[in-house]
């Protein structure tokens, strides 16, 4: 499973490297050689970028999961502007050994149209990211940030193909491999803004139960027609038609077991999207399109596990406890601020007097403070899932591991926007 983890790693690496191999290869070298190769580098990554978007299942199996592939979309995307910065830094350095008036020229908008649409997507794409990565945003502002960097494709490879100075027509090679990953890019950008996802396969439910329990929805849902076979501790995407929000699907995670036809949910009212949940009502209709992600006890090679939970974190393991066979033996911490929010430990118990294998033990922060490693800690052999708020996860994988946890024994839910 790690070396798996690990492929899709390497392949970004390759597509950032290949246009600075081929350039350095096939173009003669140049006191500008280094602005050239990392303007190549980060139209390459873009256009990488907008085909992870289109969450097609060759790159979830890549990235080993949904979740580990946004965490490395937003990576990828700070990779990205950095190298821009460096192309315009570098050649404004370039510039400035000229003169100062050069360099001003350089940097000011330019009649040159190519170079203006090079400058315009810059300036673009770092306000954006900006805003996604520091800023909170509603989720369909968040939606339409994304479609506007990814349309920047288009003016970044038109600066890259007419810019004055360009190589890319004189290194057949490179232009083959530019074309070829910015046409891949347009293609999926086109139809994930125009079409969106009109022919992503997706399944249809109507929703059976609404419950509200402290700040959660508990939904549940039968199939219309054919039901989504997955495994647990999945989530998918989800469309509920009565509520708009500009058709934008949500990732939520399957609460049910992998053997129930019916899809359960547990939303947490968290605001913005999640604030008109309130609003659905029994026989609404919700498209699901899924499954999706790698956590999963089902997943990890030994049967001995510990399950750490924290907030709302709980449904993948809700998903999990359900659908349990014979011969695993699990230890769960279910961690939230006092019992009022425990909305899912009677539940948990309930599974537990079922299976005796399965043991649950509460922890109320409120009284008892934040979990610790030491408390989960088994100096056995022994594998642990993590799934809670991304402080929690990475403080107790720090510890778990200073603890002698080896690193490849710790799995986590990485998924967040």
């Amino acid at each position: 499973m790690i070396k798996q983890k690990w492929l899709g790693f390497w392949v970004s690496v390759a597509v950032a490297v290949i246009p600075a191999l081929l350039w350095v290869s096939f173009t003669p070298i140049r006191n500008d050689a280094l602005a050239k190769i990392t303007a190549l580098s980060a139209l390459s990554l873009l256009s990488f970028l907008i085909i992870l978007s289109g969450r097609l299942p060759i790159f979830e199996k890549l990235f080993y999961g949904l979740d580990t592939l946004y965490k490395a979309h937003k990576n990828i995307s700070a990779i990205v502007i950095m190298l821009i910065l460096a192309h315009s830094s570098l050649l404004t350095f370039k510039y400035l050994q000229i003169s100062d008036v050069s360099a001003f020229k350089f940097v000011i908008p330019s009649t040159e149209i190519p170079l203006l649409l090079g400058k315009f997507a810059l300036y673009i794409m770092v306000t954006l990211v900006v805003l996604t990565l520091y800023f909170k945003i509603k989720y369909q502002w968040f939606v339409l940030s994304m479609r506007v960097m990814g349309g920047m494709i288009f003016l970044s490879g038109y600066h890259a193909l007419f810019v004055a100075g360009s190589d890319l027509t004189q290194n057949v090679p490179l232009l083959i491999y530019m074309v070829a990953i910015g046409a891949s890019a347009s293609a999926v950008y086109v139809y994930k803004s125009l079409f969106h996802g009109s022919f992503v396969k997706t399944y249809s439910y109507k929703i059976i139960s609404i419950r509200k329990r402290h700040n959660v929805f508990d939904i549940v849902m039968s199939p219309v027609g054919k039901p989504l076979n997955r495994y647990a501790g999945q989530f998918a995407f989800v469309t509920f038609a009565s509520l708009g929000e500009g058709n934008e699907s949500h990732p939520f995670t399957i609460a049910s077991a992998s053997t129930d036809e019916h899809l359960r949910f547990c939303i947490k009212n968290l605001g913005d999207f999640t604030n008109s949940i309130g609003q659905l009502k029994v026989g609404d209709t919700a498209h699901i399109e899924g499954p999706y992600g790698y956590f999963s006890f089902s997943k990890i090679p030994h049967k001995k596990q510990t399950w750490i939970a924290g907030g709302i974190g709980v449904t993948p393991f809700l998903a999990m406890a359900q659908s349990l066979p014979t011969g695993y033996a699990v230890n769960m911490y279910y961690c939230v601020r006092n019992k009022q929010e425990a909305v899912f430990l009677d539940e948990l118990y309930a599974i537990a007097d079922a299976n005796h294998r399965f043991n649950v033990t509460a922890h109320f922060s409120d009284s008892a403070g934040q979990i610790s490693a030491k408390t989960i800690h088994s100096r056995s052999s022994n594998n642990y899932l993590i799934c809670g708020p991304q402080s929690m996860m990475e403080s107790l994988k720090t510890d778990l591991v200073a603890l002698g946890t080896p690193k490849q024994e710790i799995y986590y839910e990485e998924f967040a926007l």
